[in-house]
């Protein structure tokens, strides 16, 4: 299992990523959410840009079967760790709701 196989080629999204989240983190006081909501923050990202490639490639013989596994197991820690911030900090599923519409 290669390691380049589960990240991302775009280097300035990291950057995007973790900026605001270290910023609104340190500007209030980190607890042990904040660890949880860094590692759903990070998985559903991974999620969507390697399930999105999986979904664009189906068409195209296998080439979009390389995307799967990441797909899922980066779905699945979002899933999990996801599960854990709305039994921790329910609040969290009206601010998404909120940004949603």
């Amino acid at each position: 299992m290669a390691a380049s196989r589960y990240l991302p080629p775009e280097h300035g999204a990291w950057a995007m990523l973790l900026v605001p989240f270290l910023l609104g983190t340190f500007s209030a006081s980190p607890t042990w959410t904040s660890a949880v909501l860094l590692i759903s923050w990070l998985a559903a990202y991974l999620t969507s840009y390697f399930a999105l490639r999986w979904w664009r490639g189906r068409h195209r013989s296998h080439r979009g079967i390389r995307y799967r596994s990441p797909a899922l197991v980066y779905g699945a820690v979002f899933a999990v760790s996801g599960a854990v911030l709305v039994v921790s900090a329910p609040w969290l599923l009206a601010a998404a709701q909120l940004t949603v519409e």
